[in-house]
């Protein structure tokens, strides 16, 4: 019939999820810049669904923060308590974070700037240097990020070593999602108001482990 030999459809095409890392080692975001192999995870081929900002603290503009989807605090000690306040507003409505302290940061000045954002309080910072190395071990399957990994068959961490990472204090109510085969967390999630609040307890370049040139890190 006619009438069956048009088909009218709409394509919703969605902008990229704009991520904004504040790096607390910003050298202008080259390849030498700490959050190269974070940045080229996210945005490794021209149809990558992110578009990935990288900017030093002192560039955080805090009027900014709606128009991103997630924050990432990588090695950052501190910020403003304008910029603290923002953050604090963007979770709770809402906004995604992810918070992987590493070398840079000091223990209380991170528990009392992000601790009532933080799935955890940091505690002590273990970094072997006799050539000990840690790999995760545990896995919580059932997590929305395992399910997803598990579609692609990628969740095989065995060549992930960790030789440096901070113990935490876990938070009421924070979920366990990957940790160390001594037991201590690697990775750890917590909800705040609205948001998602997620907690790497290792660095996101390669300070303080090889994950970011194992093929897991890009998933």
């Amino acid at each position: 019939f006619k009438q069956d030999n048009t088909y009218f459809f709409t394509v919703h095409v969605a902008p990229p999820a704009r991520i904004l890392c504040i790096n607390g080692e910003f050298s202008g975001g080259g390849a030498d810049d700490t959050a190269y192999w974070f940045r080229s995870a996210l945005v490794h081929h021209a149809t990558s669904p992110f578009q990935v900002d990288v900017i030093g603290p002192g560039d955080f503009n805090a009027n900014a923060l709606a128009s991103y989807a997630a924050v990432v605090l990588m090695n950052v000690n501190g910020l403003s308590p304008a910029q603290l306040d923002a953050l604090q507003t963007y979770v709770k409505g809402g906004g995604g974070l992810l918070l992987a302290p590493a070398d840079r940061v000091d223990d209380k000045d991170f528990n009392q700037n992000y601790g009532s954002l933080s799935p955890a309080f940091l505690k002590q910072k273990h970094v072997f240097t006799d050539g000990t190395a840690l790999a995760i071990t545990q896995v919580s399957a059932h997590h929305s990020i395992i399910r997803f990994m598990q579609e692609g068959r990628t969740t095989d961490f065995d060549g992930a070593r960790f030789f440096g990472y901070w113990g935490i204090e876990p938070a009421a109510g924070s979920e366990l999602i990957l940790g160390f085969e001594n037991g201590d967390a690697a990775l750890i999630a917590n909800r705040v108001g609205n948001g998602r609040v997620l907690l790497f307890t290792s660095s996101l370049d390669p300070g303080w482990n090889n994950f970011p040139r194992q093929v897991t890190y890009l998933p």
